[in-house]
């Protein structure tokens, strides 16, 4: 049987970790152009680092979750918890006794309600 020192386990973790910030720079591109198009490869991948640590502090951490997370944070600015106009979903994401996907799904609804893009 195959055993992994704990070494070569964590260079597998980063280089997932990295791989999968090169993916979400691309995803983000390919999804939300304009808003992209702003920013520099480097830039973005800083931006999308930043929001996954984010997205942990809210025990969002599940890969389409996360995704969500970073979109959110794009619409709304990187650094939206410090608006007052986005309080309210600031609120929802706190509630960590619910799952990450039902938070972001009334997240999206109450934007909607908002007008939000």
């Amino acid at each position: 049987m195959l055993q992994l020192q704990p070494e070569q386990l964590a260079l597998f973790s980063r280089l997932a970790r990295e791989r999968f910030l090169d993916d979400e720079v691309q995803r983000l591109r390919q999804l939300r152009p304009a808003e992209a198009a702003r920013a520099k490869d480097a830039a973005l991948r800083a931006f999308v680092e930043r929001a996954l640590e984010r997205a942990g502090a809210y025990d969002i951490v599940g890969i389409s979750d996360v995704q969500r997370f970073i979109e959110l944070t794009l619409r709304l600015g990187p650094a939206f918890e410090d608006e007052t106009r986005w309080q309210p979903v600031c609120v929802l994401l706190e509630e960590t006794a619910v799952s990450a996907r039902i938070r972001l799904d009334r997240v999206d609804a109450l934007l909607a309600r908002q007008g939000v893009p």
